[in-house]
């Protein structure tokens, strides 16, 4: 498989074998390239396995978000239900209405984007949504995250399978660099039309993209970052294992506490930090934790245990209480009650 060359139908039947399983697939398609491969390759697809009696979805269908944010875009998001209706699909058009932020645009389009697709998956009864991010994305999306201070879960990446909200998403591309989908679109003769704001340098993720010549030549290449998260992802998946084996063996659980055994200091700092975080989410599913603060937490109660004394924090709207024997108990902060706050 040779980028110049582009995709072949094996290399596509290898892609999408995962999709099998899956009756009703919602793909979404923004018409750039990415997305127009993947939508054309996943008809073609279909219609391989129909012709060999290969199980396979029963349906595909397509949506296209219009974020409404410039001119052209809802001639281009048409043009798109358009494709998917003479390639056999049913073809919906997804607009966020509304004003549109001042900051952070592009994180509140994405949260949009996500939010209309899952609303139309449940709404035609799909079991996936289909996405065309590729290695670059991939490769961004972990410096952005480096940037802002994530940590190892965080740069764990997107998922070639992954869930949001009770929604299984399937990003087949993951693995593969842009330009094998250029050159497969150009192959194909299959048009796509490009956003303009992929060019405006006020957004972080085309900052990136123009370095994009500068890190490769550096080794900082796609390839290495897709790698890295896999790594990441594999690391983690052994962290959640030893966090759930923990979470049984050391946890009380009663009506609003949380109770830690002594035991818990003993453990790798990270699972340490692993428990509290699920534990702090527990008791309050809506606290907003920043990596920043749980560290600072854990250093403080640390302290704490080895002076052997008690010790009492606040965070994310829990109360936590150290004994002396270094029990760790968790509760909902009462109102009008405050420990003492982690300094940060």
């Amino acid at each position: 498989m040779r980028d110049q060359q582009g995709l072949s139908p094996a290399d596509f039947d290898s892609l999408f074998e995962p999709l099998r399983s899956f009756d009703h697939l919602l793909v979404a398609v923004s018409g750039g390239v990415d997305s127009t491969v993947l939508l054309n390759a996943l008809c073609q697809w279909l219609n391989r396995c129909l012709v060999h009696k290969i199980q396979a979805p029963s349906k595909i269908s397509v949506a296209c978000v219009d974020h409404n944010l410039r001119e052209g875009s809802a001639r281009e998001a048409r043009a798109v239900k358009q494709m998917a209706q003479r390639l056999g699909c049913d073809g919906t058009i997804l607009r966020w209405q509304g004003e549109k932020p001042l900051t952070g645009l592009q994180e509140k389009a994405r949260e949009m984007r996500y939010a209309l697709l899952q609303k139309q998956a449940l709404k035609i009864k799909a079991d996936a949504i289909v996405l065309a991010h590729h290695a670059d994305d991939q490769a961004e999306t972990l410096l952005m995250r480096m940037a802002a201070g994530s940590g190892p879960e965080g740069l764990c990446g997107m998922q070639i399978r992954s869930e949001r909200e009770g929604m299984v998403l399937l990003r087949p591309f993951l693995k593969l660099p842009k330009a094998a989908l250029v050159a497969t679109a150009q192959a194909a003769q299959w048009p796509w039309h490009e956003d303009p704001s992929n060019q405006h340098l006020r957004f972080e993720r085309v900052r990136l993209r123009q370095m994009q010549s500068l890190r490769e030549a550096a080794g900082l290449t796609s390839a290495r970052l897709v790698r890295l998260s896999e790594r990441l992802a594999r690391q983690q998946e052994a962290v959640d294992w030893m966090v759930a084996h923990y979470w049984r063996q050391l946890v009380r659980q009663d009506t609003g506490t949380l109770t830690f055994e002594a035991g818990l200091w003993a453990l790798p700092a990270e699972i340490v930090l692993r428990l509290l975080a699920k534990a702090l989410h527990v008791l309050n599913p809506d606290a907003v934790l920043r990596l920043e603060r749980l560290e600072l937490l854990q250093t403080s109660l640390y302290d704490d245990v080895l002076r052997q004394q008690n010790g009492r924090r606040t965070l994310g709207g829990c109360v936590l209480s150290l004994s002396r024997k270094g029990d760790l108990t968790l509760m909902l902060e009462p109102k009008r009650r405050r420990g003492r706050p982690v300094q940060g």
